[in-house]
């Protein structure tokens, strides 16, 4: 039953032919949509990180993701877990909204941060895929900074390239957030890709690339809505003894 709710639910997202400034505005309206429609989501993730100039990554991690959408938490605005992707079992990180949990299996140590010890006007933590992906989207439909935004048709899927000018590089801690001046110069471009398949209108791809390092996930293996966030509890998930 829950397989065909899956299945139905990617049957009503709706496949767009882009043209023009006015059809890619349009397209990435529903892509929003598409991605607000995510209440929770099950996938897998390859996530590369790259040194730029590089022609290998210098990390690459693979790992299983449980992410919920929290409207209550205005910060994130997701909550979720990270996962050994072999078999799920393993965790890595979690966030639910008020704390982050981070283990350390070498050690057998678990450290729970509530946030308070900085102050700080966001929380420094990488926002799950999706959620990432919804506020990308958003920001490039409704930001007044200084963007300019492509979207390529690449047969079964759309590229969508967000180039940020401004005179800070611009990161993404659930919404956008400039980064306060460095003391010393960076270029401050800031790019966001993402790769949409054209059979559902959602992402599955993203790249970041900032002038000191860039960052791509891949996931897969998606699940949509089969869970409800009122049954999530991060510590179910934390090894105990």
């Amino acid at each position: 039953m829950r397989t065909k709710a899956v299945l139905f639910f990617l049957l009503l997202l709706p496949v767009y032919v882009v043209n023009g400034q006015d059809d890619k505005r349009e397209y990435l309206k529903k892509v929003l949509d598409n991605l607000e429609q995510i209440k929770s989501a099950t996938y897998k993730v390859e996530g590369e990180v790259w040194n730029p100039g590089d022609t290998i990554p210098s990390s690459i991690r693979k790992y299983m993701v449980k992410e919920f959408d929290n409207p209550a938490d205005s910060t994130i605005g997701a909550s979720f877990v990270n996962l050994g992707t072999d078999d799920g079992k393993e965790f890595q990180f979690g966030y639910n909204g008020e704390v982050r949990v981070l283990v350390n299996h070498a050690v057998k140590e678990i450290k729970i941060d509530n946030f308070t010890t900085r102050s700080l006007p966001v929380r420094p933590l990488s926002p799950p895929f999706f959620n990432y992906c919804k506020n990308i989207v958003r920001y490039a439909l409704e930001t007044e900074d200084s963007i300019a935004t492509t979207l390529e048709d690449c047969g079964d899927y759309f590229h969508f390239k967000l180039v940020i000018n401004e005179n800070t590089q611009v990161e993404f801690f659930g919404k956008a957030y400039h980064m306060p001046p460095p003391p010393f110069y960076v270029e401050p471009t800031s790019i966001y890709e993402l790769w949409i398949h054209k059979s559902n209108g959602l992402p599955y791809k993203k790249r970041r690339a900032m002038s000191h390092d860039i960052s791509v996930e891949t996931c897969c293996n998606v699940e949509i809505n089969k869970e409800t966030i009122d049954r999530f509890d991060v510590f179910d998930y934390v090894p105990q003894g």
